[in-house]
């Protein structure tokens, strides 16, 4: 008795603007819900490496460029190895097996917000999971900003409420997103 086996295949279209805004959004919520830092950092880095590419096609820089305008020509191949070590020590193991990484999780945060500045360049739109992680970051970082008034609001905001909660923020995406696409807010805030 033989029995054939059918097999389907199942193809899914998908962008590349589409898998990074997916790989961007899943970081956040892995952040916000206090996920594994290597793969909150490997799936940041990802969506990054994918915004940077489409970037450059569309004419629109990251911070993590225009940063390296300001390092010495000698040192710019020594700035970028660091910046991109983590992302490729999580990557690969051929070189350095037994190496130890001295990782920073808080790099991860610069990832998204760089991500998240880059995808709303290219796209012209933010998500309410971006809008509540960059809410996140400019009140734990409210001394990264320029204008004083910006600073002053998110530092009296940051003291109102709890950076710590992190559900909050998944709560404030939920509402950042159904206001941003017009839906009723669901259950009770």
């Amino acid at each position: 008795m033989n029995s054939a086996i059918k097999i389907m295949a199942i193809f899914v279209g998908i962008s590349k603007i589409d898998a990074a805004k997916r790989e961007l959004e899943h970081s956040i919520r892995l952040f916000f819900s206090q996920g594994d830092i290597v793969v909150i950092h490997l799936v940041a880095c990802s969506s990054y490496s994918i915004l940077t590419g489409l970037g450059k096609t569309m004419g629109v820089g990251s911070m993590r460029e225009e940063l390296l305008t300001r390092v010495r020509k000698d040192k710019i191949r020594y700035v970028q190895r660091k910046l991109d070590e983590p992302f490729n020590f999580f990557k690969h193991a051929l070189r350095d097996p037994n190496d130890i990484l001295k990782f920073s999780p808080e790099s991860s945060e610069f990832v998204i917000w760089d991500s998240i500045n880059i995808y709303q360049k290219i796209t012209k739109e933010i998500t309410g999971l971006m809008m509540s992680f960059r809410l996140w970051f400019y009140l734990k970082n409210s001394e990264l900003l320029l204008k004083t008034e910006e600073k002053e609001y998110f530092k009296e905001a940051g003291n109102k409420i709890d950076i710590n909660d992190r559900s909050f923020f998944l709560q404030a995406a939920e509402i950042f997103e159904n206001k941003r696409t017009n839906r009723s807010i669901s259950g009770s805030y």
